[in-house]
């Protein structure tokens, strides 16, 4: 079982190695009931790069409009960040005793950047 603290702040490769960047949040979603109230929670994406702190306060992909010019200010800090889906994670590596993502596609750009 893999916890969210082990994914956050681990390394993103691509599948020739090259370094794209740290976790800084993931999108996780709820797939139902699970014995009863309980409901299960699956990884959607994880979002690479750039600053944590915009797409945290909605900024990024929560559809939140304004005041512009921390909308202006928040997007400017996360520019250079991507998400990549569940579906592309081609492999969890544990290397000297960290967690490393490996993906193989491209990154899901937010239609509003």
């Amino acid at each position: 079982m893999t916890r969210v603290s082990d994914v956050l702040d681990c390394d993103v490769v691509d599948a020739d190695g090259r370094r794209l960047g740290q976790v800084r949040d993931i999108r996780l979603v709820m797939d139902g009931p699970v014995d009863g109230a309980l409901a299960r929670l699956r990884l959607d994406a994880v979002i690479v790069g750039g600053s944590a702190l915009a797409g945290r306060l909605g900024y990024l992909r929560g559809g939140v409009r304004g005041p512009a010019l921390l909308k202006a200010a928040m997007s400017r800090l996360e520019r250079r960040a991507a998400t990549y889906t569940a579906d592309q994670i081609d492999a969890w590596d544990v290397a000297h005793g960290r967690l490393r993502l490996v993906v193989d596609a491209s990154p899901e750009r937010d239609p509003d950047s």
